[in-house]
C-alpha cells in the first residue's frame, strides 16, 4: 500500500546549498509560505559541502584597484565571450552586498588580523576571492556557508524535507502547479501543491566517474525540468578542475594554493604554465587543466598528471588558509609544503543548465532557476569562486522573483495523475533494483569520463551517444519495489538523459572554446560565439538543439 501526503506552499525550492538555501531565505523574508525539498539533509548536501567556501565579490572600499567593469570583464573573457552580459552584468554589482549579507546572516568572513583575507583566484585579474571561515570544519569547508544558512532558514519559518527528493513537476495548461517528491524515510509520495518552484539542485559531476562532486550531482532535476518545458542552454560546457591530487594521497586540492605561490612543474622541476598563458599558473582552469593533460601525454609529468610544488607557500598562509590540508599531509607521512604533490584534471561544474532572464526566471511560467542549475552566466568556462557568488546573488534573485510570482497565483490541488510517472516505476513484485542501478550508474559515468570528459571527439562521443541510448532503454524496464526505490530508478532515467543531452551538445558544437576542447576541430571560431540551445519536450525520443548567436539574443 502507497501512502501519499499532501503539502502546499507559495514556493517550492529543490535543492539544499547555497543556491537553494538562498532563495528559500529570501522567498521567506518577502513573506511567502516556502518549503525546501532536497536528496541529502538541508545544509549538509549537495556540492557546497566539499567546497572551499571561496566567494568572488566586488567590495569597492576593500580594494579601489577593482571595479564592477573589470569583474564583468573578466568572467566574459574567462567565459568565452558568450555568457549573457546581462546577468553577467547583475552578478559583478549585487557581488559585494550578497557577501557582505553573509554576516547579518550568521556567516564570519575569514580575517588576517583586522582584515577580511582576500586573494586573486586563477583567471582573476584582481584580488577579489573571499573565503568564509571554515576552521574546525575539516575538509567539508562549505559547511561553513551551508550549515548557518540553513540555521537561519528554518528561524524564518521554512519547512526543510530532508531525504525527499523530487521525481516530478507538474504542469498544467503551461504552468507549474506542484511537484511530486517521496520521503525516502517513510516511503511516503508527497504530492506538493505550489504555483512557483526555484530549481537550485547543482549540476551533475557525478555523471563522470572522476570528480569531486558529491553523489546527489546527477542533473536529474535540470533535467526534469527541461522535460517539463524549460529551455536549456550550454550544457556542453563542464568544468574540469585541475587539482585533483593523485600522489602520495588521493585528495583534492584547492585553487587557493596557486594564489598563495603553488606552481606546476614538469618532471624536470620546470615551470611550464607560461607557455600556455601569460597569467601561468594563475590561468583560468580550462587553460589549467588542458595544459596539465598534454604535458601528461608528452611523457613531461607523473602518469596522467604532473607535480604541484607548494614549497613558496608561507607558513603563515599554510595556517590561515591551509590548515587542514597541511595537517593531513604530514599525518601520512608528506613533507608539505616542500614535498612535491601529484596532481590531475577531473570533473567539476556545470558551466550550463536551464536559461534564465535576469528575475532567474526559465521560460517555463512558475519556474525560477538559481545556482549550478541555471545556465547563462558563465559561459564556456568558470572563474573560481564565482559559483558561490553566483548561488548568493541569483539565489536572492529567484527567492525573491518566485515570491512575487506566487502572490499573484493560486494553488490548485494536484490531480492523482501527478504520481503517474513514481508510480509507473513502482512495482511490489519486482526484482532487487540495487544491482541494476548500480551497474547502470557505473556505466554511465565510465562512458562519460571516457568519451564526453576532458579531451573530445567525433567518434568517441557517438560512441558515448550509443551506449546512453541503449542504457536509457535498459533503465525504462527497471522498477522499485518500494516508493523510495522508484524514486533511484526515476532518478537514474533523468540522470541517463541529462547525459544524453551533455553528449548531444558537444557533438553538436564544432569547434574548441572554453572547457569544450574538441580535438577534431581545435581552433575557437567566431562562428559560434553564442549559444547551444537545447529544448526536450517529454513526448519526443531526442533533443532538439539550435545555435542562437550571441547578436541574436
Amino acid at each position: 500500500m502507497v501512502t501519499t501526503q499532501q503539502l502546499a506552499a507559495d514556493v517550492l525550492v529543490i535543492g539544499a546549498g547555497v543556491a537553494a538555501l538562498r532563495a528559500a531565505i529570501a522567498a521567506r523574508e518577502t513573506g511567502a509560505e516556502v518549503i525546501l525539498s532536497c536528496k541529502g539533509i538541508a545544509g549538509r548536501s549537495g556540492n557546497t559541502i566539499v567546497s572551499t567556501a571561496d566567494i568572488s565579490a566586488y567590495i569597492p572600499e576593500f580594494g579601489t584597484d577593482d571595479s564592477v567593469e573589470t569583474f564583468v570583464s573578466d568572467t566574459l573573457q574567462t567565459g568565452g565571450s558568450i555568457a549573457d552580459e546581462r546577468l553577467v552584468q547583475l552578478l559583478a554589482e549585487r557581488s559585494g552586498q550578497a557577501l557582505l549579507d553573509l554576516e547579518r546572516l550568521g556567516i564570519t568572513l575569514l580575517r588576517d588580523g583586522d582584515h577580511i583575507d582576500r586573494t586573486r583566484g586563477a583567471g582573476h585579474s584582481r584580488a577579489r576571492t573571499y573565503r568564509a571561515d571554515s576552521k574546525g570544519l575539516g575538509p567539508n569547508k562549505g559547511l561553513a556557508l551551508s550549515l548557518p544558512l540553513t540555521e537561519r532558514a528554518r528561524s524564518l519559518g521554512v519547512q526543510c524535507l530532508n531525504r525527499a527528493p523530487v521525481v516530478h513537476i507538474q504542469v498544467d495548461d503551461g504552468r507549474i502547479v506542484g511537484a511530486v517528491a517521496v520521503d525516502l524515510s517513510t516511503d511516503t509520495i508527497l504530492e506538493i501543491s505550489t504555483p512557483t518552484i526555484v530549481l537550485a539542485a547543482g549540476g551533475a559531476s557525478h555523471l563522470f566517474a572522476r570528480t569531486n562532486g558529491t553523489v546527489d550531482a546527477t542533473g536529474d532535476a535540470v533535467l526534469m525540468a527541461i522535460r517539463c518545458g524549460a529551455t536549456a542552454r550550454d550544457l556542453e560546457f563542464v568544468q574540469w578542475h585541475p587539482t585533483r591530487m593523485d600522489d602520495p594521497v588521493s585528495l583534492f586540492l584547492t585553487n587557493g594554493l596557486l594564489s598563495d605561490g603553488a606552481v606546476f612543474r614538469d618532471a624536470k622541476g620546470r615551470g611550464f604554465m607560461t607557455d600556455y598563458d601569460a597569467r601561468g599558473d594563475l590561468a583560468p582552469r580550462d587553460v589549467l587543466a588542458k595544459a596539465i593533460y598534454t604535458e601528461a601525454r608528452l611523457g613531461h609529468g607523473s602518469g596522467d598528471g604532473v607535480y604541484l610544488d607548494c614549497s613558496a607557500i608561507s607558513e603563515e598562509r599554510i595556517a590561515l588558509r591551509h590548515a587542514y590540508l597541511a595537517s593531513v599531509l604530514r599525518e601520512r607521512g608528506v613533507d608539505f609544503p616542500k614535498q612535491w604533490l601529484v596532481v590531475s584534471p577531473a570533473t567539476h561544474f556545470s558551466m550550463g543548465g536551464v536559461a534564465i532572464d535576469d528575475h532567474a526566471a526559465s521560460s517555463l511560467p512558475g519556474l525560477f532557476v538559481a545556482g549550478e542549475s541555471a545556465g547563462g552566466i558563465h559561459g564556456s568556462n568558470r572563474l573560481g569562486g564565482n559559483a558561490f557568488c553566483e548561488g548568493l546573488v541569483f539565489g536572492t534573485i529567484a527567492g525573491a522573483s518566485a515570491a512575487r510570482y506566487a502572490s499573484t497565483s493560486k494553488r490548485v490541488r494536484l490531480a492523482r495523475a501527478a504520481s503517474d510517472d513514481l508510480l509507473s516505476a513502482l512495482d511490489c513484485a519486482a526484482e532487487d533494483p540495487k544491482p541494476n542501478l548500480t551497474s547502470s550508474w557505473h556505466q554511465v559515468r565510465q562512458t562519460m569520463w571516457h568519451h564526453v570528459s576532458l579531451v573530445r571527439e567525433a567518434e568517441g562521443i557517438a560512441q558515448a551517444t550509443q551506449m546512453l541510448d541503449a542504457l536509457a532503454a535498459q533503465a525504462e524496464g527497471f522498477r522499485g519495489r518500494t516508493a523510495a526505490e522508484a524514486a533511484r530508478v526515476i532518478e537514474l532515467r533523468a540522470g541517463i538523459d541529462c547525459a544524453r543531452a551533455i553528449a548531444s551538445a558537444a557533438s553538436f558544437r564544432t569547434e574548441s572554446r572554453g572547457a569544450h576542447w574538441r580535438v577534431d576541430f581545435p581552433d575557437t571560431s567566431p562562428g559560434w560565439l553564442g549559444s547551444v540551445i537545447l529544448d526536450w519536450p517529454a513526448t519526443e525520443r531526442q533533443p532538439s538543439l539550435a545555435f542562437h548567436p550571441k547578436a541574436e539574443r
